[in-house]
C-alpha cells in the first residue's frame, strides 16, 4: 500500500503537510482480485502471483478490521424498527381495501348523497347517449345493407336488362283484394340465388321478426327509372302501411315512419344506388316521360284515379287500382 500524495493543508499554517491516503495502483489490482475470488487470498495468489505480497497484505488489513470491537445492537432500536415496518405495511394495506359502504347514522350520509347524484347525472346522460350511439350504428350498419343490395342490383340489370323478378312469385295482380300477403320482397331472392349480393344484406338489422326490406313492386315500367337515370328509390326499411294492415288495423292516410328504426325515419336506396336515411315517407319524384314531377309517398301506392286527378295517396287501394307508374315499395 501506499502513502499517496502529500498536499499542503488548506489555512497554510506552519507549512505542515496532511496525508491524503489513495491506493496505488497495483494494490487496487490486489484488491479487485480478492472481491472476484470471493476473498480467497490463495485463487486471488494464483491468478496474479506478482502480486501474492499485496493481496496477503490486503487480507491482513481486513483481518485487523473484522477484530476491531464495536458495541452491540440496541434491542429497543430492534424493536422501534421492527414497528415502524409493521406500521408501513398496515398503512399500504389500508389504502388497498376498499372503504365499507356507509349505514344510517354513520355520518357519512353527505357522502351516500354525491354518490347518488354522480350516479344519477350518469344515468341521465350516459344512457341517452348509449341509446343514440346504438341507433347510430343500427343505421350505419342497415345503409351498408343497402349499398351493397344497390351494388348487385345495378349489376342485375345490367347483365339482364330487367329487374329482379321472380315469376313464380308473381299473382294476378287484377285478381287481389290486398296487398297484405303479397311478399313482394321475395322477388329480391334472385340477387341472392344469382350471387349478387348477401343473403345478410336483405333485411335490416333492427328487423327482428327477418321480414325483410321494401322492394319497388314490379312492372313493365318498372326499369324505366334505371334505363332513364331517373333517382328514385327503389328498396328501403319496411313497409310501415303494410304492417298495420297485416295487424288488422286501419291504415287511412298514412304518414308513419319505418318500424325498424323506432320510427325515426327510413333508410332508402335510390336508382343511381346512393343511401338515404329519410326523415318522413314522402318525397319530390321528379319528372319521368309522360309523368309530371309530384310528391310521392313511398309506402302508399298510387291509384289510377288519384293519379288522373293529380290527388295524394290515401290508403293502400286494391291491387288492381294500382297505377303502374307510381313509386310503391312493399314487403
Amino acid at each position: 500500500m501506499s502513502a499517496g500524495d502529500q498536499t499542503p493543508t488548506a489555512d497554510g499554517g506552519d507549512g505542515a503537510t496532511r496525508a491524503n491516503p489513495t491506493l496505488a495502483a497495483p494494490d487496487m489490482e490486489a484488491l479487485d482480485l480478492l472481491i472476484e475470488h470471493g476473498f480467497d487470498a490463495a485463487k486471488a495468489a494464483s491468478a496474479r502471483p506478482e502480486l501474492a505480497a499485496r493481496i496477503d497484505a490486503a487480507m491482513k488489513l481486513f483481518a485487523r478490521l473484522d477484530e476491531y470491537p464495536v458495541e452491540s445492537s440496541d434491542d429497543s432500536l430492534v424493536d422501534a424498527t421492527l414497528a415502524r415496518i409493521a406500521q408501513a405495511e398496515r398503512e399500504e394495506e389500508s389504502r388497498m381495501r376498499l372503504a365499507p359502504p356507509p349505514v344510517v347514522g354513520s355520518g357519512r350520509w353527505p357522502d351516500l348523497w354525491a354518490v347518488a347524484c354522480v350516479a344519477l347525472v350518469l344515468i341521465g346522460v350516459g344512457l341517452p347517449l348509449a341509446n343514440w350511439m346504438q341507433s347510430r350504428a343500427a343505421e350505419d350498419s342497415c345503409a351498408n345493407n343497402l349499398r351493397s343490395l344497390g351494388g348487385g342490383l345495378a349489376r342485375y340489370v345490367g347483365d339482364h336488362g330487367a329487374v329482379p323478378f321472380n315469376a313464380s312469385l308473381a299473382p294476378d295482380l287484377a285478381t287481389l283484394d290486398s296487398w297484405a300477403n303479397l311478399g313482394n320482397n321475395r322477388h329480391l331472392s334472385k340477387l341472392t340465388d344469382g350471387n349478387y349480393a348477401e343473403t345478410q344484406c336483405l333485411c335490416c338489422p333492427n328487423d327482428a321478426g327477418r321480414n325483410g326490406y321494401a322492394y319497388q313492386v314490379p312492372s313493365d315500367k318498372a326499369l324505366r327509372t334505371w334505363t332513364l337515370g331517373v333517382r328514385v328509390p327503389v328498396i328501403a326499411d319496411r313497409n310501415p302501411a303494410i304492417e298495420l294492415t297485416r295487424a288488422g288495423h286501419p291504415v287511412g292516410l298514412c304518414v308513419l315512419n319505418s318500424p325498424d328504426h323506432g320510427g325515426a325515419g327510413q333508410n332508402a336506396l335510390f336508382t343511381d344506388v346512393s343511401v338515404e336515411f329519410l326523415r318522413n315517407t314522402t318525397l319530390i319524384i321528379p319528372a319521368i316521360e309522360d309523368d309530371p314531377r309530384h310528391l310521392e309517398n313511398i309506402y302508399l301506392p298510387m291509384s289510377a284515379e288519384e293519379r288522373a286527378a293529380r290527388k295524394p295517396e290515401q290508403d293502400l287501394d286494391r291491387p288492381s287500382e294500382w297505377a303502374k307508374s307510381d313509386v310503391f315499395l312493399l314487403n
